[in-house]
């Protein structure tokens, strides 16, 4: 026998008849159409661009370098989609900060934020937009960095 004995019979009550738990706890009107869905949670792996663990002074938090080519109308959901995920994993603060290469497409007052509500669960996400066009190229050269040079001519000021 289970160890968990009010665990099994709920698990199987909710099993065979779903309609009538739910009606118990009000949690849907008469007539409505149940449909179990599997028990075990998992979603297809995405892949960031890049996120990094930050730590200050014992304070960690995950910064998270999303790059696009140019803005596209759907980057706030897919932020929001990495961001709760990399919190999933990590149990630690997320920052999101975009870059985008081009102005193609950028709309003069980008969203930088993202509010769902769905039911009971509430998610706000709050990202940085960084547009390379208006980054100085001349900051880039300064680092002396090789690595930096490829974005310089889409940089600001890139023609001087």
């Amino acid at each position: 026998m289970s160890k968990k004995p009010f665990d099994d019979a709920f698990k199987d009550l909710a099993e065979q008849d779903a309609e009538v738990l739910l009606r118990l706890l009000d949690t849907i009107p008469p007539g409505a159409t149940v449909t179990p869905l599997p028990r075990e949670i998992s979603i297809q792996a995405l892949l960031t661009d890049q996120p990094y663990e930050i730590d200050v002074a014992g304070q960690k938090h995950i910064a998270h370098l999303e790059a696009q080519t140019h803005y596209e109308s759907d980057l706030p959901y897919r932020v929001a989609d990495y961001d709760i995920r990399l919190w999933l994993k990590c149990r630690l603060p997320v920052y999101t900060y975009v870059l985008v290469f081009v102005p193609t497409g950028m709309p003069k007052d980008a969203p930088t934020s993202l509010s769902i509500e769905a039911g009971g669960v509430s998610l706000t996400v709050r990202f940085q937009i960084a547009c390379l066009w208006r980054i100085p190229a001349r900051r880039a050269l300064e680092m002396k960095s090789e690595s930096l040079l490829p974005f310089v001519p889409l940089m600001e000021g890139s023609k001087e």
